[in-house]
């Protein structure tokens, strides 16, 4: 048996009960450092890894020479009716699943099918990251809507200086001119100065 590169045998005796080859396999397992472990089961002797997933996967040569991969399965499930991703017995909801992405669940059962219902409290990373979402959101963030409004009143104060302004700027009326009448009778205007 193997995993990688570290490798065991064990020859069994004649004399074994599958009791002493399970015992056998199982201190040859943990000298070498092989996660495995060896029961007896109604077929007669299972090897199987103590890790979970497809990443738990060792290589069985039952008859000395060809050997056969065995692999793990991942869980595989949904969380609150969302679709999750399963890894050994973890199960992660998407990081985008509003009020609970990210979460992990550890699936130790066997048993198929709802599992129930647990109770969720956010940890602190998650409460920052809810904040700062909530805060940034491009349309609904709260620092964004703030971003706006005073975007809004600069623009009300700029338009009410530009009407004010012009009012200042207008020529005033020029002072009434004195009207000199000459022999003529026709009046000139002089401005005085």
């Amino acid at each position: 048996m193997q995993i990688g590169t570290n490798q065991i045998s064990y020859q069994v005796k004649t004399t074994d009960t599958q009791a002493d080859v399970v015992t056998g396999l199982n201190a040859a397992f943990a000298t070498a450092g092989l996660a495995l472990e060896a029961t007896v089961s109604t077929d007669g002797i299972k090897v199987a890894s103590v890790g979970y997933g497809h990443n738990s996967k060792f290589d069985v040569a039952w008859d000395g020479t060809n050997f056969s991969t065995s692999s793990g399965t991942d869980v595989a499930g949904t969380i609150n009716g969302v679709a999750a991703t399963g890894n050994g017995q973890q199960l992660l909801a998407p990081f985008a699943t509003p009020g609970f992405g990210g979460l992990a669940l550890n699936i130790s059962g066997t048993t198929l099918g709802d599992l129930g219902t647990f109770t969720y409290s956010p940890g602190i990373a998650q409460r920052v990251s809810t904040s700062v979402n909530a805060a940034t959101d491009a349309i609904s963030g709260y620092l964004t809507t703030s971003q706006n409004a005073l975007h809004t009143q600069f623009e009300e104060l700029q338009r009410l200086d530009r009407r004010h302004g012009a009012a200042d700027r207008v020529v005033p009326e020029p002072p009434a001119v004195p009207v000199h009448e000459h022999g003529d009778h026709h009046q000139h205007a002089q401005v005085d100065g």
